[in-house]
């Protein structure tokens, strides 16, 4: 009789445990009380060959717009290292673009000649060599030099920076240092000629301008918008001379002391006022004479394979 009661007693245990086994794993009811819940998106297929995207570029365009090229070079760091082929390409040459606006001049070389090493054919040539120009020094700055010369002479990008290179010799006075020293001495020649041109024009013009609207009138030769100018400061004087020696006739000395100094201060002024002016158009006719002094990148996209730039230096 135990026996029997001890066997009932292991089945009941049993079929309690199966019980709430089954009970356990029933699904649950939530909140949607059985009713159809949203659908879930679908996961994507998984393609055969990895899509790189570009990193957001957004945030750095956005600082380096704003002026804040410090942490514009460090997005544009980031940008460079997640991103690949052409993108990394563009990436970098603006890395380079921002550590010469910071003015780390080596480390912007360094990244040009990287780009160099990294992306043999591009059409960013003319870009990289002019950034180049800018940035290297030293043994360096011969290199580039001689490269140019040897492998992109025909190309006008390429004269313009050798051409830069025979302005600053040319300023400086030491031909002998260039690669081309009969171009250093031509435009030396013209260097000297022009500014002795311009340095004869300036006295010619305070000399006129001591006649006050005068200087302005002559230099309204090449610039008509000074000829307002000097008709004006020609009007203005003559009213206060013709003023001072109306009062002085009816002996109003008081007003006559009045307009004395007007006259006496613009009688004075007008010549350096004159070569002031003749000085700003020297700058702006030197720009024009000499385009050699200018190192700007040219906007080019002509294709073309980079050579390789040594690292010992060499001769010109």
């Amino acid at each position: 009789m135990l026996n029997k009661l001890t066997t009932i007693n292991y089945q009941l245990v049993t079929l309690f445990f199966m019980c709430g086994a089954v009970a356990l794993a029933q699904p649950t009811v939530g909140k949607l009380d059985g009713t159809p819940g949203p659908n879930l998106p679908a996961i994507e297929t998984p393609a055969l060959a990895a899509v790189e995207k570009m990193a957001d570029t957004t945030f750095p365009t956005m600082l380096e717009k704003a002026g804040d090229y410090p942490s514009a070079l460090l997005e544009w760091q980031r940008v460079a290292h997640q991103s690949y082929a052409e993108d990394r390409l563009k990436a970098l040459l603006k890395v380079a673009e921002m550590q010469e606006k910071t003015n780390q001049l080596t480390q912007a070389a360094t990244t040009l000649k990287a780009i160099i090493e990294e992306f043999k054919p591009t059409t960013q040539l003319p870009q990289i060599y002019t950034a180049l120009a800018r940035t290297s020094t030293g043994d360096a700055y011969t290199q580039l030099l001689q490269t140019l010369h040897q492998t992109y002479a025909a190309e006008p990008w390429a004269q313009a920076i050798l051409m830069h290179h025979v302005w600053q010799q040319a300023g400086q006075g030491a031909v002998i240092e260039t690669y081309n020293i009969p171009a250093a001495q031509a435009l030396q020649l013209k260097l000297m000629a022009f500014n002795l041109q311009q340095a004869t024009r300036q006295k010619l013009v305070g000399l006129i301008g001591l006649f006050p609207g005068a200087g302005h009138l002559y230099l309204a030769q090449g610039n008509p918008a000074l000829l307002g100018t000097g008709a004006a400061m020609m009007f203005v004087w003559g009213l206060f001379g013709l003023a001072f020696l109306s009062a002085c006739r009816h002996r109003h000395y008081a007003y006559a002391f009045v307009f004395v100094f007007p006259f006496v201060a613009l009688w004075l002024n007008s010549p350096f006022l004159a070569m002031q002016q003749a000085a700003k158009e020297t700058l702006v006719a030197r720009q024009l004479a000499f385009p050699e002094q200018a190192l700007t990148t040219p906007v080019l996209t002509t294709p073309a394979v980079l050579p390789s730039i040594q690292t010992s230096p060499t001769t010109p």
